[in-house]
């Protein structure tokens, strides 16, 4: 696997922010391949192996395996999958804005903070 086939996501929905690395399983040859299937991934593609950063659980199988959670990475999954290719480093995957309760996106939380540290040196000088 290449380091394009990694990619560290915001994953946001309704008071959440889950870190998370969205890698495609997209083996570089028959070894990778072999090892993928020997792992049980057998071969379907866009396999996207979707892991939270800050806790250990992980699914790679299918966006519907999320077995604990209703909405959250199971709609994420599967955006992920169907977006990947378009998917930067540092993007967020607003759940909210996926199932279209809300009209725009979540800005990254690096950008929010960044933004509320501006908007707060401006009220100070006012």
């Amino acid at each position: 696997m290449k380091n394009e086939n990694i990619k560290t996501i915001e994953i946001r929905d309704r008071g959440t922010l889950i870190p998370a690395f969205a890698i495609e399983m997209l083996p570089s040859d028959e070894k990778e391949l072999f090892l993928f299937k020997g792992a049980g991934y057998g071969w379907v593609h866009p396999c996207i192996l979707l892991i939270s950063i800050e806790a250990p659980w992980h699914s790679a199988r299918s966006w519907d395996e999320w077995k604990n959670s209703v909405r959250t990475m199971p709609v994420a999954h599967k955006w992920i999958e169907e977006n990947f290719d378009e998917i930067t480093n540092g993007d967020v995957v607003d759940v909210e804005f996926i199932l279209k309760e809300k009209d725009h996106p979540s800005l990254n939380y690096f950008i929010e903070e960044k933004l509320n540290v501006l908007a707060g040196i401006n009220d100070n000088e006012k």
